[in-house]
């Protein structure tokens, strides 16, 4: 499970925590230091959630059906 993560601020770099399942849910999170908010827009949530959908198969043994990625 992804659940909780942390990246630079955007504007200030200060370290920003949040849950990757919220964030897909729409929950907004913000800088401590300076306020600036992070979210992901509402028309990229599905787009989000089927790559990390992917990669919770790939952790979990592999995507079936899918072709491999040997070559690259």
């Amino acid at each position: 499970m992804i659940g909780q993560q942390k990246m630079p601020c955007p504007a200030c770099g200060n370290e920003i925590i949040f849950d990757t399942y919220m964030l897909m849910a729409g929950q907004a999170f913000s800088c401590g230091q300076c306020h600036a908010s992070i979210g992901v827009a509402t028309s990229s949530v599905p787009v989000v959630k089927d790559a990390m959908e992917k990669f919770e198969q790939i952790k979990a043994g592999g995507l079936k059906g899918e072709n491999s990625s040997a070559g690259i």
